[in-house]
């Protein structure tokens, strides 16, 4: 009987060890650091605090960190803060931080200046997406703040809508419980913020498709040697209004090569992609690719890129010789063959069956020394010191129409950790400036999309692959690494304004207009819309030919405002630290170059940069100040008008 009561006893203690330990830390014997944005006062995520002794902890999408070390309670700490593209003062030894009395029970609000042009707004996908908010109770505003999907990491978005719903795909998927996870795409779906979803800028309610663990299923469990990747969702409508959702796919031996290429088709009642052909090819490699429908004359195309279309039909998108490359590399051999116009210039135009998995091919065409750098359709150039880009014909990422800019809208990533914004008149550009709008400070962002469907006004928002990979780093963030984060623009802001081209055609000078009758590019300069502080308008009074300054026009004159540009006697001014327009200028006026008139013999007066100009009569003074083009070719797709989501 006594050993009987032993036992009991010590089954009791077990139980009570068991649930003692299961049970979860009361909220009020944390410590809550809450890091937020010094601009918008929202929470700030990946924001590191790490004490003297290097223990370091990570906010999560409500910009907390729910601190509690035993031994390390009720006393002052230092606490490091860094986070990538944000800025914490430094002290007088020069200690980015603060010292903060770590009482249980007790908040903490950090405020950090935020560098970076775009806002963090919260990881998307993996583990303790709201780990600490959880912990003290706080309000989380997704349905699965912790697990959802068993997703550990998860990389390379797309997206589209089908049957009324946001349809999701990712790469490669990591789990807890084995460190190779789903390598035959994940998907999930969520709500679209106008049928009961959540705002954009607040989060996304994910439901994952799982296999019978629980776990992100196989999507596409296609028999193929290698990973498989999809790009490019597509939805097809038949004439009754019935979807098909639709993605080529790619069987992965390495980065650069492909086992096999083909198209798969989404089976609903299966819930997988299903092949439906296989593509009879190996040359090119994957790309991460975000289609945009498009009507380009009479014919609807899906534009898998800016330089690579397709028609929207199931029976081309079958048909590899039907895709069409936008280049001017007329044939694909044992070497290039360029097509130039009669001036010399590179011809570009759609082209059917030379690289349909190559969307590359003018950036290669650069490289090989085939076409001159300024002959290619992408150019990027710094719009903070009008130098070019580190990878400047490089484009790695998403075009979408942007009503409130009333442009084509680009987000490519740079080097790694860079996200870059540019903007133009047709989806092939011209593109030339940019301006960096996220830096990682040795980490990696890569395969960054815009996601138009979230979209509000002057807002918009895109998500990209947070990762060490490729990019150096010496460590990995923890729960972070390998995941999706989601960033939003205001385009609003002045550091956003970028010089546009200045046409001239038959007509006349114009900016941001169809016309097929452009002749050339002399110039660029500010679109009158987004006029900043310091710069004249300059255009036309009607009748008369000579350019004018608005300041000018007589009272019963009627001025045709062009563009807008710095006055030739333009100054910078002392920066107003907290002036995004003055920042904006003053970057603007360091490569402004002037711009003359010329007389011509037959009474026409034109407007060049180039001062040396031998054909016409040029003006004493400038003009006014301007920027140069940097191109030698006009590479446009004028018809192309993007279908409304």
């Amino acid at each position: 009987m006594y050993r009987s009561r032993l036992y009991f006893i010590l089954f009791l203690v077990l139980v009570a060890g068991n649930l003692l330990l299961s049970s979860e830390m009361p909220s009020e014997n944390y410590f809550v650091i809450k890091v937020v944005d010094e601009q918008t006062g929202r929470g700030v995520p990946l924001v590191e605090l790490s004490t003297v002794n290097n223990i370091s902890r990570y906010t999560d999408n409500n910009g907390i960190v729910a601190f509690y070390e035993p031994g390390l309670m009720n006393r002052e700490l230092f606490f490091y803060v860094k986070s990538h593209g944000y800025l914490y003062p430094k002290d007088g030894f020069g200690y980015e931080g603060l010292r903060l009395m770590t009482k249980p029970g007790v908040r903490s609000v950090v405020k950090i200046k935020r560098q970076n042009i775009a806002e963090r707004l919260y990881r998307i996908t993996g583990y303790g997406t709201y780990r600490d908010s959880y912990l003290i109770g706080e309000k989380i505003p997704v349905k699965e703040p912790l697990l959802n999907g068993q997703v550990f990491g998860q990389d390379t978005v797309i997206a589209a809508i089908y049957k009324g719903r946001l349809f999701w795909c990712w790469g490669d998927t990591m789990r807890p419980s084995y460190p190779l996870g789903n390598f035959a795409v994940s998907g999930a779906t969520s709500e679209l913020p106008s049928k009961g979803g959540l705002p954009p800028s607040v989060g996304i309610d994910l439901k994952y498709f799982v296999d019978s663990t629980g776990f992100s299923k196989q999507m596409c469990p296609i028999k193929a040697d290698g990973p498989k990747w999809l790009e490019g969702l597509m939805v097809l409508a038949n004439s009754n209004g019935k979807e098909t959702l639709l993605a080529r796919y790619a069987a992965i031996k390495d980065l650069g090569h492909i086992n096999e290429f083909g198209l798969a088709i989404y089976n609903d009642e299966k819930e997988v992609f299903e092949r439906a052909v296989v593509y009879p090819t190996k040359n090119g490699y994957h790309k991460s690719s975000h289609p945009i429908l498009i009507n380009n004359g009479n014919e609807t195309y899906y534009y898998l890129f800016p330089t690579l279309r397709i028609k929207a039909q199931i029976e081309s998108i079958k048909e590899l010789n039907e895709y069409e490359n936008f280049t001017c590399v007329k044939q694909i051999g044992d070497s290039y063959e360029i097509e130039r116009s009669p001036d010399g210039k590179p011809l570009f135009k759609w082209r059917k069956g030379i690289a349909p998995f190559n969307p590359s091919i003018n950036e290669e065409a650069v490289r090989k020394k085939l076409i001159k750098p300024e002959e290619n359709w992408i150019m990027l150039h710094n719009s903070q010191t009008g130098k070019p880009t580190k990878t400047p014909h490089q484009f790695n990422g998403s075009v979408y129409w942007n009503k409130y800019r009333g442009r084509w809208i680009m987000i490519t990533q740079g080097e790694a950790g860079e996200i870059w914004f540019s903007e133009a008149d047709t989806p092939t550009g011209p593109w030339v400036y940019a301006r960096l709008i996220i830096n990682h400070n040795k980490y990696n962002f890569y395969n960054p999309t815009q996601h138009p469907f979230f979209d509000e006004g002057n807002i918009i928002y895109f998500e990209g692959t947070y990762t060490a990979s490729f990019s150096g780093a010496p460590t990995q963030t923890p729960m972070y690494e390998y995941n999706q984060v989601m960033y939003q623009l205001d385009l609003s802001d002045a550091r956003l304004v970028l010089p546009m081209p200045v046409y001239y055609a038959k007509t006349g000078y114009l900016m941001g207009q169809e016309n097929q009758e452009v002749v050339n590019i002399p110039f660029y300069a500010v679109p009158v819309s987004r006029k900043l502080k310091g710069m004249e308008e300059y255009g036309f009074i009607a009748g008369s030919k000579p350019l004018r300054i608005q300041s000018k026009a007589g009272a019963n004159e009627k001025f045709i405002p062009i563009f807008c540009a710095l006055p030739r006697s333009f100054a910078p001014t002392a920066t107003d630290k907290d002036s995004s327009e003055s920042e904006a200028i003053n970057n603007l006026s360091s490569f402004a170059i002037p711009l003359y008139e010329y007389r011509l013999k037959t009474g026409e007066y034109i407007y060049l940069t180039d001062s040396e100009f031998k054909d016409g009569e040029r003006s004493a003074e400038p003009v006014c100040k301007v920027w140069k083009n940097p191109l030698s070719t006009l590479a446009a797709d004028w018809k192309a008008k993007q279908i409304k989501y």
